[in-house]
């Protein structure tokens, strides 16, 4: 019954207007219906006319119910095809979009339906759009546009495709769209959104500058529009792009005061904190993000905002408020997108608080939790950093490498290789670490961190000695990345590396480079290189100028020492040794901690000693003794102070030295000159049988060597001391197997005197003449044997072999030569027994 009198009542309302006009709810489309040019019969039109009314005033239900019986009723009618576009139009806004759909391509699949395709296929695209088809939308719309340019619809149709390019993601084109009705419909009221639209677009497709300056146009033009406030915070969003942070946060600032719906004022409060962030200012980022959660809290964006606020304290270093902030996000979150950042900033928060036991954990977390995060590269580079300080760098190395296989992102992965590499460069182990830099600079060429894989190759070939290959390394740095931070590095390193090579002029060149640049930190270094260079060329006043400029220039450096031990040294070449002496002295006083006190106090020590200083001497070599018993030059500081003792004949002393060296240093190359000491000294004091023993120990410790020679000879010595000749003999023949001609010559003459000490004076005349023809080239040696062969001879009454012996002395020019010929002269010419018979 209610229904009999709404429609009674409505045919009375269409009856007093004989002509309307329906508005579309939809972005205030209006719809006219087409005058059929067919006659109808007045029911049928009334019908029609009932139908359109309940559709313009939102009756959707009753207009469907409506067009059905219209259908049924009049099946051959003309306006058929209208009462197919309301249907469609009704289920289009009932949201049953399929059978919208079917609706309008039945339209469109009348040949007869001419006047009403128009209507059905914008709907067509309409109803797509809603559907979100969004290539079906696009092609009804292409289609519509070229079939009917001058329609009413033509404006809703370029704004509708525009949205649904906007969705498909394809922003070049919907700019394109939206212009269109901006250029070409300009006083349309769909020409401000329009233009709003376009530049969203430009926007989304990073087309800052275009996106700037539209924006510009449409609030210049549309100040009050609805879309200023997401105008604005558009503004405020590509002008954060483009680096104007003050113009940005101004910007979002106006969109706050200007929006009337939430919306903006919490996309633009936030944005603004973000701002905040990238500009440095964390205090105001921090107060935004707290009055948006007060004005604006959302679940929805908590963990976010929770995940901001957290690495605004990490900045701060307040690293318990973050970790409390990450923690809520990893309780709360559990589908968080930001889930896998809070573990990376709780373990990142720890590391930086020094907890770094606790940090592995969590790193370790991320990756066992997050295994295919994009994250977990940055979770293993961590990791490795970690092991690396701890100089656990197999373990580095392998994170590292991990980080280098796992990342997508090139800087990740040219960072790992770089650790890696750094990593070979602490174990010592600079091929695999040049072979790791050259990786990054064939592979990853245009990274901008391939200077320091250049710098860093450099300082591994100096490590491996390679100092020309090193200084092609750095020079080709220096060449091709002019810009790079490291130049003046490279230079000091190049320095050092010509330094290496004895190219001290041009070591000189690159240190007085980096003494002319801003790089204060490396200028303490270049000056000492310099004058090191000067002493090493020789120009030791020049270097000594240069250390003096040291002292004066950092005179509260604690490593000021290093001048003062060079000036020592020049000091010392220059001649003035005494001066030298006060420098070490002075070094000495003021930094007894030193590392090379121990080398300073036994150079002292020899000062000492060579001025038979012998206290002063033994103080200092004690010094050294007693007072660094790790030092590396406490072997010879004991063994000169077995000499200082011998000096001083303190030959019990000396004996234990000589003796200490040897048992606590029995590597040391003084070890066994120190056994030869303690031998002589024992055999100066008549101790023969502890001196043998200590000879034979040095020879059983000497594989061969002048040292074990010696041990022979002193064992010989010993023997004709106390008149062993034989057993002296025997020894002296063992020095002779280890080959000194020198001292081979005096051995062999030592043999004969044996011999003749034996009595057997016929084999020492022959052990002298062969010494004569062995050592015919030193006349000396030829001579002395000569004399001794002759007189031995004489002794026997072979007069006729001592006369030969004299004449060949007498044709020497040696001092026995004039003594020889009177010899010769006084010797009887006498026949041989055999030769007269």
């Amino acid at each position: 019954m209610r229904l009999t009198i709404l429609l009674y009542l409505i045919l009375i309302h269409i009856w007093a207007n004989t002509c309307y006009a329906y508005q579309s709810f939809e972005k205030g489309r209006v719809n006219f219906s087409k005058e059929s040019q067919a006659v109808t019969v007045k029911g049928e039109e009334e019908s029609l006319a009932l139908i359109k009314r309940l559709l313009n005033d939102k009756f959707y239900d009753v207009a469907i119910s409506e067009c059905e019986n219209f259908l049924r009723r009049y099946p051959l009618s003309v306006n058929i095809s209208q009462a197919h576009v309301v249907l469609g139009q009704c289920y289009y806004q009932k949201g049953k979009f399929a059978q919208a759909i079917y609706e309008f391509n039945t339209v469109l699949e009348r040949p007869q339906a001419i006047l009403d395709r128009e209507d059905a296929l914008y709907w067509l695209g309409e109803t797509y759009l809603k559907a979100g088809d969004l290539d079906n939308c696009l092609n009804s719309f292409e289609q519509f546009i070229q079939q009917y340019p001058d329609s009413r619809y033509i404006v809703f149709a370029y704004y509708s495709k525009g949205w649904a390019l906007f969705n498909a993601g394809n922003y070049v084109q919907a700019t394109e769209a939206f212009e269109k009705i901006v250029y070409d419909f300009k006083d349309n009221k769909l020409a401000p959104e329009a233009l709003f639209k376009s530049a969203e677009c430009l926007y989304k497709n990073n087309s800052f500058l275009r996106a700037l300056s539209q924006l510009g146009v449409f609030l210049n033009r549309y100040p009050t529009s609805e879309f200023a406030p997401a105008a604005y915070y558009y503004l405020g969003q590509v002008q954060y792009q483009l680096g104007r942070l003050d113009d940005a946060i101004e910007s979002f600032d106006r969109s706050i005061v200007i929006s009337k719906n939430q919306q903006y004022m919490s996309l633009s409060l936030y944005a603004k904190a973000i701002t905040y962030i990238k500009s440095g200012d964390m205090k105001k980022a921090l107060k935004s993000l707290d009055d948006f959660d007060e004005k604006y809290y959302s679940e929805l964006m908590a963990d976010e905002v929770l995940y901001r606020k957290a690495q605004i304290y990490l900045t701060q270093n307040d690293y318990i408020k973050a970790i409390e902030d990450f923690d809520q996000i990893i309780d709360r979150f559990s589908k968080s997108q930001w889930l896998d950042d809070a573990y990376l900033g709780k373990a990142s928060a720890l590391f930086d608080s020094g907890k770094n036991d606790l940090a592995l954990i969590w790193y370790k977390n991320l990756i066992k939790v997050f295994p295919q995060s994009k994250l977990a590269p940055k979770a293993y580079y961590a990791l490795g950093n970690i092991y690396q300080a701890q100089a656990e760098y197999s373990v580095a190395f392998d994170n590292f490498r991990l980080s280098y296989e796992t990342s997508d992102e090139d800087d990740i992965k040219v960072g790992a290789v770089l650790k890696m590499a750094d990593t070979r460069m602490l174990q010592k182990d600079y091929k695999a670490a040049t072979e790791l830099y050259d990786i990054v600079l064939k592979k990853y060429s245009e990274n901008r961190m391939i200077d320091y894989a250049q710098y860093q190759l450099g300082v591994a070939l100096y490590q491996m000695k390679n100092y020309r290959g090193s200084i092609l390394s750095l020079q080709s740095m220096i060449l091709n990345f002019h810009d790079s931070n490291l130049i003046i590095e490279a230079q000091y390193q190049l320095g050092l590396a010509y330094f290496k090579i004895g190219d001290y002029e041009k070591a000189r060149l690159e240190f007085s480079k980096v003494l002319n640049s801003q790089a204060k930190h490396l200028h303490f270094d270049a000056l000492l290189q310099t004058g090191n260079s000067f002493y090493n060329d020789k120009q030791f006043e020049q270097a000594l100028a240069s250390f003096e400029k040291v002292i004066k220039n950092y005179p509260g450096r604690p490593d000021l020492w290093k001048a003062r031990y060079e000036i020592a040294w020049c000091y010392y070449q220059l001649g003035a040794e005494k001066k030298a002496l006060e420098e070490f002295t002075l070094l000495l006083d003021k930094y007894p901690d030193l590392e090379i006190a121990p080398d300073i106090s036994f150079w002292i020590g020899q000062y000492f000693y060579n001025q038979d200083k012998l206290d002063k001497a033994k103080e200092y070599f004690l010094g050294v003794v007693e007072g660094f018993p790790k030092s590396d030059v406490r072997d010879q500081a004991l063994y000169w102070l077995g000499w200082t003792s011998y000096k001083a004949a303190d030959y019990k002393n000396a004996i234990n030295c000589f003796k200490r060296v040897s048992v606590e240093y029995p590597d040391s190359n003084l070890a066994k000159e120190s056994l030869l000491n303690t031998g002589r000294i024992l055999t100066e004091r008549a101790e023969y049988d502890s001196a043998v023993a200590k000879f034979e120990e040095l020879i059983q410790k000497s594989e061969s060597g002048a040292l074990k020679k010696a041990a022979y000879i002193n064992i010989a010595e010993i023997m004709r001391r106390q008149k062993f000749y034989d057993k002296a003999i025997e020894n002296y023949r063992k020095a002779l197997t280890i080959s000194d001609k020198q001292a081979d010559a005096q051995i062999r003459l030592d043999i004969a005197e044996c011999m003749e000490a034996l009595g057997d004076k016929k084999a020492a005349a022959s052990e002298y003449l062969d010494i004569s023809y062995a050592y015919s080239y030193d006349s000396a040696i030829m001579s002395k044997a000569l004399v001794k062969a002759a007189e031995l001879f004489s002794e026997n009454g072979q007069a006729e072999p001592a006369r030969r012996a004299y004449e060949k002395i007498a044709q020497l020019n040696t001092e026995e030569s004039k003594l020889a010929q009177q010899k010769f002269k006084q010797i009887p010419l006498k026949l041989n027994e055999e030769v007269a018979r």
